[in-house]
């Protein structure tokens, strides 16, 4: 029994110390392409660039991932990725998204098919290091998100 015990606080103390990144279930595509921000982006929005995690809000709550891998001055391409939530998969896809330096703002709008609302997803920097995201599909469901840098 002391044993098991043991084994337990040991496994317990061992995923504390894990960096957030092991306990995140969002995939990330086995090759990535992050390149640094051109000269032609704006300072206020060079710090989207790179890989960002935290969880959409609800209930159970959704692992999330977001990369920014290129950047221009008003636009970006990303990988959106999501971790298992109910009988859905985890999964990644890429995506555009458009920049705007006025609300420090990344935005993509993804179309759900004829007479249905887009999903927007929205998010803006609040430091160099976090950012508040928005889920909203149109249609009344919608979620929210603190993402923070990992690299």
């Amino acid at each position: 029994m002391k044993k098991l015990l043991f084994l337990f606080v040991l496994l317990a103390v061992f995923s504390l110390a894990l960096p957030a990144s092991a306990k995140n279930t969002a995939p990330i595509p086995p090759i990535l392409d992050i390149r640094s921000p051109g000269s032609d982006v704006p300072t206020s929005l060079v710090a989207f660039s790179g890989t960002w995690e935290g969880k959409w809000s609800g209930s159970p709550s959704l692992d999330h991932v977001l990369i920014v891998e290129k950047m221009t001055a008003n636009a970006a391409e990303v990988v959106y990725s999501i971790g298992a939530l109910d009988s859905s998969p985890p999964r990644f896809w890429r995506s555009n998204a458009t920049l705007s330096e006025k609300n420090r703002l990344l935005k993509m709008v993804w179309p759900q098919g004829i007479g249905k609302s887009p999903i927007t997803v929205m998010y803006q920097l609040k430091s160099d290091n976090e950012m508040a995201g928005t889920w909203d599909n149109g249609q009344g469901a919608s979620s929210v998100a603190t993402m923070k840098k990992v690299q």
